[in-house]
């Protein structure tokens, strides 16, 4: 059986289909292997584990005991979510408080609500109650002055390597709170000990964990097209690669696609540059009570590309794998971590009620609940503390350079002040105060000029024609030069360069 499924497999997957006819055909084959890919691979996994128990391998028997035991528990439970009706049909109405007070502390006490079902007031409502929601952390020290203009989002200021590496900041307007605070931020390993770059092996490990049903990419690349190319096609066994006149096997235009994602990514770490899709991003509003349509009781859920989200995950979980190993975290730290489980502490205080009712012990237990912890994360905060544990300089420029550019898709932001102007926002100014937008535009590239002229008189802006060397220019302007290009020995230093 395993032998006439490989066969079939190779025959629809080892080179791309030349008609129509073809390829309607071969579609047909996959349709019936995946139709029968359940019992394939628990007749494959039988024949493994009777292998193992042959050759006397235990614990490798054992392990995929418990493989098969969990699929067979998750098939189960999907069984059952199937056999429930859908009760979540979406949002077509929300109520919001009658007197327009979106405050979270008014929502809890307020009694007098309002419907609305008008999608533009509806959107209205929600943008309201999300710029009041997310601008919790407005007026905290580190979103005014003087933390403010000494540590930019990314960490990157003068100022900032003083308090990685411990040293005082010459400032009168630091308070002893702030200095304490600034303290803690003193670096606990070698800076930059994450590696900025990711690898191929990386993103086929995390793609082949990540579930197909996550919903992500709001500019259409649904995570199935990232997972549909790490998965390895077969390759014939005669496959010439000489003969011109072969066709291409999937396999290396598959490898090709791969190396083309992860050389978009890697340029971006690089250079800290922010894509423009990976500038959009999608806000969700999903109910945290089944019919609690309250606009205070609605959990927000941003939607990532999955290219940048994949190495969001991948390299700050390679930090906190990092400061594990380096004991560099509080140990009674739980949730997010390698066998500390949110729902650890849980059991652990019914542990203690019920040693208390048991041995008929008083007890007095004082818990106090972060409340909106991650809506209070504070970029520049985030990133400076990233860097003492070890993160990449390079990855926390190109984290603080998509937020910024996730204020609008165009990265401009016009406030009230200078309605009616084209003009760009000072780079630390979006510290979440609270400023109407009322207007957004783009710059053209003759006000851009004029904007740096006026500001940086000493700097001068390149058109786009001349901001390229001359070896790319050779490259990208190849049919101007003739089919050969050549290089001379001093532009090839200076592409090196």
């Amino acid at each position: 059986m395993l032998a006439a499924r490989e066969k079939a497999v190779l025959k629809c997957t080892e080179t791309l289909p030349e008609s129509l006819e073809e390829c309607q055909s071969e579609y047909k084959d996959i349709r019936r292997i995946e139709a029968q890919a359940v019992s394939f691979r628990r007749s494959e996994q039988e024949a493994q584990l009777q292998a193992r128990l042959a050759d006397g391998e235990k614990a490798g028997a054992i392990a995929l005991r418990n493989i098969m035991v969990a699929e067979e528990t998750k098939e189960m439970w999907g069984q059952l979510r199937a056999l429930n009706p859908v009760g979540d049909q979406g949002i077509t109405t929300i109520d919001v408080p009658t007197d327009g007070n979106f405050e979270t502390n008014h929502c809890k006490e307020c009694t007098d609500w309002t419907t609305i079902d008008e999608p533009k007031n509806i959107e209205a409502a929600l943008l309201k109650r999300n710029r009041i929601h997310f601008w919790q952390a407005q007026e905290t020290p580190p979103t005014i002055s003087p933390l403010r203009e000494k540590i930019n989002w990314s960490a990157s200021t003068y100022e900032s390597e003083l308090i990685l590496e411990g040293d005082n900041i010459d400032s009168a307007m630091l308070s002893a709170a702030k200095k304490l605070m600034l303290t803690h931020f003193r670096r606990t390993t070698n800076l930059d000990t994450i590696t900025a770059q990711i690898t191929e092996a990386e993103w086929e490990g995390k793609m082949k964990v990540w579930n197909g049903n996550t919903s992500t990419s709001p500019s259409g690349m649904h995570l199935g097209h990232h997972k549909a190319i790490i998965k390895p096609f077969p390759v014939p066994e005669n496959y010439d690669y000489e003969d011109p006149d072969k066709p291409p096997l999937c396999e290396d235009l598959r490898n090709d696609l791969v190396q083309g994602q992860l050389q978009l990514v890697n340029y971006a770490i690089k250079h800290s540059y922010c894509y423009n899709r990976w500038s959009k991003v999608a806000t969700f509003m999903i109910q945290k009570e089944p019919g609690n349509t309250k606009v205070h009781r609605l959990r927000v859920i941003h939607l990532y590309e999955a290219d940048f989200n994949l190495l969001l995950g991948v390299k700050w979980r390679q930090l906190t794998q990092h400061c594990i190993d380096s004991n560099l975290l509080n140990p009674w730290q739980f949730g997010g971590l390698p066998g500390r489980d949110a729902t650890t502490p849980v059991f652990l205080e019914e542990l203690q009620w019920e040693i208390s009712r048991a041995s008929r012990r008083s007890l007095l237990r004082m818990d106090f609940d972060a409340t909106s912890c991650y809506d209070r994360i504070i970029p520049n905060i985030a990133n400076l503390a990233g860097r003492s544990f070890g993160q990449h300089r390079a990855l926390c420029f190109l984290h603080a350079k998509f937020l910024r550019f996730c204020h609008d898709e165009k990265g401009v932001i016009v406030t009230a002040s200078n309605k009616g102007t084209v003009s760009v926002a000072p780079a630390d100014s979006c510290d979440g105060s609270e400023e109407e937008v009322v207007d957004v535009k783009v710059p053209s590239l003759t006000s851009y000029c004029n904007y740096w002229k006026d500001c940086h008189p000493n700097l001068k802006v390149r058109k786009p024609t001349e901001d390229i060397c001359n070896y790319c220019y050779k490259i990208y302007n190849g049919h101007k030069f003739g089919s050969s290009v050549s290089l001379s020995a001093a532009e090839t230093e200076e592409a090196a360069n």
